[in-house]
């Protein structure tokens, strides 16, 4: 069975669509996995008030990332959620 030439492109292009979705969602799911773990590194576990802010960080532009993570080891625990408005 032949499929349409239009039938066949939109097909293509939804299975393109779904492939950059997924790895959309997997560099972010990553992205996330890493600032928990350098937070968990740093303060020694995520507790509710640290949990909030990293969506925040996670939104970051990747020159600011790159600054906080650089910063993170001389940075009090009280500072980070200073600076991302969590509550201490």
């Amino acid at each position: 069975m032949k499929l349409s030439p239009l039938f066949s492109q939109r097909l293509e292009e939804a299975r393109q669509e779904g492939y950059r979705q997924g790895y959309r969602q997997g560099r972010q799911q990553a992205r996330r996995e890493i600032i928990e773990s350098l937070l968990v590194f740093r303060f020694g576990e995520l507790d509710s008030q640290l949990e909030v802010i990293i969506q925040q960080i996670m939104e970051l532009p990747k020159e600011d990332l790159n600054r906080l993570i650089l910063q993170l080891s001389n940075l009090y625990r009280e500072e980070l959620l200073d600076r991302f408005g969590g509550e201490n």
